[in-house]
């Protein structure tokens, strides 16, 4: 996974940058086996901090604290000293910018968490953790992560925060576009079925040229191509992770033939499955001249 990948993100009235950084997948370190200069220790950031926690404890300490979090999202505001212990979160660096004066309450809603001189925890749900988990995923296979895709389950997190802790329930047009995307998601996450336009529209209870307006909007690429990068993520991993044949594997991921997942693979990476399975296994990934 690269060091650091940056996003620009535009949701309702607000423009994010987020930096999705080697330390999102979680890294765990553990209170008592701490050295005394560590647990005193303490960094700043000039951008917010914030970590998505489940049941495995975030500890923060500064100064004059010692603050436990579970079940919630902490933003550690810009130049607030303190030192965090983690167990598992995940974590991404995040600047605001770009509210309006017709900003609507999910706009607020941001805005109110990146305002706070000091850390903040709202409450999530694992669906919020689903997607940190699912976007960690990505990043690790680096080679079929888009920009639009990690840009789309990046909103999806921030719209499942603003729902677990707005008072308004209504269906606005973003929890309408939200569930859009879910329903999407899950197609997706279905790729050894056979998947279309209809079939997705049909999910939707939307025709099918709305469902196509919707995935462009969203994704910038067409159905085809995010049912074709989602298969042949998933081979990678199996070729990387498994000792399954070509032919299990084309099976599993509801490839036509072996002739064209050979084809559809060496196109967008540029070598043959193989050739990726040895270079994956030896750690020289650097060599495939992958493609997008």
């Amino acid at each position: 996974m690269p060091a650091s990948k940056i996003y620009k993100l535009k949701i309702a009235d607000l423009s994010l940058t987020v930096t999705i950084d080697s330390s999102f997948t979680g890294r765990e370190s553990h209170f008592e086996s701490m050295s005394s200069a560590e647990k005193c220790g303490v960094h700043r950031h000039a951008v917010h901090e914030l970590f998505f926690v489940g049941e495995k404890p975030l500890v923060v300490l500064n100064e004059n604290a010692m603050l436990e979090y579970k079940n919630c999202l902490v933003c550690i505001p810009p130049l607030f000293a303190h030192n965090s212990i983690r167990n598992g979160d995940y974590r991404i660096l995040i600047s605001c910018n770009g509210i309006s004066c017709k900003a609507n309450s999910f706009a607020e809603f941001v805005w109110k968490l990146l305002s706070a001189d000091e850390p903040t925890s709202v409450t999530i749900s694992s669906a919020v953790l689903f997607y940190c988990n699912e976007l960690a995923g990505m990043m690790d296979n680096p080679d079929t992560l888009s920009s639009e895709m990690a840009e789309a389950v990046l909103k999806l997190i921030f719209y499942n925060v603003y729902k677990c802790n707005s008072v308004i329930r209504k269906e606005t047009a973003i929890q309408q576009n939200d569930s859009y995307l879910i329903t999407i998601d899950s197609e997706l996450n279905s790729y050894q079925n056979n998947i279309n336009l209809q079939t997705v529209a049909d999910a939707l209870n939307l025709s099918a040229k709305q469902t196509s307006r919707i995935i462009r909007k969203n994704y910038k690429t067409t159905l085809s191509e995010l049912v074709m990068t989602k298969r042949l993520g998933v081979a990678c991993a199996l070729l990387a992770s498994s000792d399954m044949s070509i032919a299990d594997i084309v099976e599993h991921i509801n490839f036509q033939s072996e002739s064209y997942f050979y084809a559809q693979f060496k196109k967008r990476y540029g070598c043959t499955p193989l050739k990726y399975r040895k270079l994956k296994q030896k750690g020289k990934l650097e060599n495939v001249n992958t493609k997008s």
